[in-house]
């Protein structure tokens, strides 16, 4: 009896790793298409360069700049263990 109780839980283990993969595999899906979607935004706002135009000075800083990889790396980094996938 206690096999199969074992036997049972390895199993729901192992679909709720399939799943979470899978969950993984579609947050990627979905960070990749929104970091193509920015860079079409940013090309037709500020043209092929990606540049901001010079704005006439109004005595604001610009807003610091992040790469958009961050998040991504730390969360790759608390990935859980056996096969790693990568986006």
């Amino acid at each position: 009896m206690c096999a199969y109780i074992a036997s049972e839980e390895y199993i729901s283990i192992s679909k709720a790793a399939i799943q979470l993969q899978a969950c993984w595999l579609a947050a990627c899906k979905q960070y990749k298409q929104l970091r193509r979607k920015a860079t079409q935004v940013k090309i037709e706002n500020h043209g092929e360069g990606g540049s901001r135009p010079q704005e006439k000075d109004q005595g604001t800083p610009p807003p610091p700049t992040t790469t958009d990889d961050e998040p991504v790396k730390a969360i790759a980094k608390e990935e859980a263990p056996g096969k790693p996938t990568k986006c």
